[in-house]
C-alpha cells in the first residue's frame, strides 16, 4: 500500500495522519495505547489479536483482507447518542462497499455487515479517554474479508468474503470507507442514518434469539429498531423488547 496514494483519494477537509504498518496486534489497540488523538487512519495488513464487539476474536490474516482505524475528533452529537455513530459507521461502510462494487450487503445489529448470510465485514466503535475519564476522540475499526481464504473451524460456517479475486486497490477500498465516514460523522442527519440502517438490516421478520441480561434467552421475531438504535424482537405474546447493544447479545437467526 501507499500512502500517497491514499492521500490522493481522501475527499476530507479534515486530512488524517496516515500510518501504514505491516502487522498489529490491533489497529483499534494501536490508537489507545499511543493515544492518538488527531483525525488518523491506521492501516496494518495484518492484525495478530484483531477484536471485534465484545471482546471476540477478528481473524486479520495478510493478503487477504484490509484491517484499519479511523480515529476522528469528539462531536456532542455523538456523545449524546454513541449508538447512532455504531449505526451510522455501518451504513456509511455498506454504503462504500456498494458504490465500489454495486454489492448489496446487510446489516446485523448492530454493525455487523454481511452477505449472503456471512460475516464479511466487522466493525468495533471505541472511546480515546484522558486521564480524567472524559472522551478525547472515537475510534472506528473496520476490518474485511475481501477475498476467500482458510477462515478457522469455529468460524467458518459464519465468515465469508466480499469479492472472489482482487478487484480494487487497497487505497481505493480505505479512501472510499473514510470518505463515506467522515461525511456521516460531519454532515448526515440522525434521521438520514436511521433511514438507511433500516432499510440495510438484515432479518426483519424473521424469527431470532437473543440473549437479553436479566430476561435470559429470548425468542421472537425482529421488527426494526426504534429511534435509539435499539433492536426491536417481538415474542409470541405480543410483548415487544426493546434491546440495548449493552444488555444484548448472541444474536442468531433461527432457521
Amino acid at each position: 500500500m501507499d500512502e500517497s496514494k491514499l492521500y490522493e483519494m481522501l475527499e476530507s477537509k479534515h486530512v488524517p495522519n496516515i500510518k501504514i504498518f505491516n502487522e498489529l496486534n490491533s489497529t483499534n489497540q494501536y490508537c489507545l495505547d499511543n493515544n492518538v488523538v488527531d483525525a488518523s487512519i491506521i492501516v496494518s495488513k495484518k492484525q495478530t489479536a484483531g477484536r471485534g464487539q465484545r471482546g471476540h476474536k477478528f481473524y486479520s490474516p495478510k493478503d487477504t483482507g484490509i484491517y484499519f482505524s479511523m480515529v476522528l475528533p469528539v462531536s456532542t452529537r455523538f456523545l449524546v447518542n454513541p449508538g447512532m455513530l455504531t449505526i451510522g459507521a455501518g451504513v456509511a461502510v455498506s454504503k462504500a462497499i456498494y458504490e465500489l462494487s454495486g454489492i448489496k450487503v446487510g446489516l446485523k445489529w448492530i454493525n455487523d455487515v454481511y452477505l449472503n448470510n456471512h460475516k464479511c465485514i466487522g466493525i468495533l466503535v471505541e472511546t480515546n479517554m484522558d486521564e480524567d475519564n472524559h472522551i478525547q476522540s472515537f475510534v472506528i475499526g473496520v476490518g474485511l474479508n475481501l477475498y476467500p481464504n482458510d477462515f478457522p473451524s469455529d468460524i467458518r460456517h459464519r465468515a465469508g468474503f466480499l469479492f472472489k479475486q482482487h478487484s480494487f486497490s487497497n487505497e481505493k477500498i480505505i479512501a472510499k470507507i473514510y470518505n463515506n465516514v467522515v461525511n456521516m460523522y460531519f454532515n448526515q442527519s440522525n434521521r438520514y442514518i436511521l433511514d438507511k440502517y433500516r432499510n440495510m438490516l438484515i432479518w426483519v421478520g424473521k424469527k431470532v434469539q437473543i440473549n437479553i441480561e436479566k430476561n435470559g434467552l429470548v425468542y421472537g421475531v425482529i421488527q426494526g429498531i426504534d429511534d435509539l438504535s435499539r433492536l426491536l424482537v417481538k415474542i409470541d405474546t405480543g410483548h415487544v423488547y426493546h434491546c440495548n447493544y449493552s444488555d444484548a447479545s448472541n444474536l442468531r437467526l433461527i432457521e
